[in-house]
């Protein structure tokens, strides 16, 4: 943990890897049931809070083809953890920096989401193109490949995705059970001890990302600082208020100034 990871969630499934590593050469990994079966929070809240719209809200919605709530708001908020929107950049960076701030910072799942889903389809769409592709299979195959270890993953079987996302969602959707199709296909199979836990993301120890004394270590010393890239105001002004998500975004591109400039 002396030098962090640009993303040190992927440490959990390094040491996954490289312990199956030492004993198999093949592992089955569950990577997609989340995205195929609504498994994930944030999936379950944008539903609940569509699901509560006043019925003319709703009308509105089926006949403008129009997000009843600003989904890709919403969806780049639970992808933020301390998220740097346009605005937000601009108080980050030095005014010189201002003309290479895209206008529209949430292009990427802009670019993704699709207003003729439902509001729990169109968050579906987005995690399988932006969460799951950019970050999750990213992340397994990394960790994978470093231990030389080959992970197969069915949930991802482009058959099973077309047959489950082709009906209504009601059919494997359900606010109460997660990945409901999958339960109850595996129930009194899997002990019940497991299939009643709460739902736990894999990532690092919350303690590591909350650490001030290492963030304040790193903007006293900081040449993004020094060089004028970054404002000095704004990063301590994060110290201050503990905004540790953003913080620890600061430093992963602290450590990339001083990596590669």
């Amino acid at each position: 943990f002396d030098e962090p990871l640009a993303d040190i969630s992927i440490l959990p499934t390094w040491l996954v890897s490289h312990s199956a590593g030492k004993k198999v050469k093949a592992v089955m990994s569950g990577e997609g049931a989340d995205e195929l079966f609504g498994g994930y929070t944030w999936q379950k809240e944008f539903f609940s809070m569509n699901r509560s719209l006043p019925f003319l809200k709703k009308l509105y919605h089926n006949l403008s083809s129009t997000p009843a709530l600003n989904a890709v708001e919403f969806y780049a908020n639970a992808m933020g953890m301390g998220r740097f929107h346009s605005i937000e950049l601009k108080k980050l960076l030095s005014p010189s920096l201002y003309p290479h701030v895209a206008n529209d910072a949430d292009w990427f799942y802009r670019k993704h989401f699709n207003p003729l889903l439902s509001p729990l389809k169109s968050i579906q769409l987005m995690d399988i193109k932006c969460f799951m592709g950019e970050l999750v299979l990213t992340k397994i195959d990394r960790a994978s490949m470093a231990n030389s270890l080959e992970v197969r993953v069915p949930y991802l079987d482009h058959e099973l995705f077309e047959k489950v996302l082709q009906v209504r969602e009601s059919v494997y959707f359900k606010p109460g059970i997660t990945k409901y199709l999958l339960h109850e296909n595996i129930k009194g199979i899997i002990p019940d001890t497991i299939l009643q836990r709460h739902k736990q993301g894999f990532v690092g120890p919350d303690d590591f990302y909350k650490n001030m004394n290492r963030y304040k270590s790193m903007l006293d010393n900081s040449r993004l600082i020094r060089d004028g890239v970054v404002q000095r105001k704004y990063c301590y002004g994060l110290l201050e208020s503990q905004d540790h998500w953003r913080l620890w975004k600061v430093m992963v591109m602290e450590k990339w100034y001083n990596r590669w400039n």
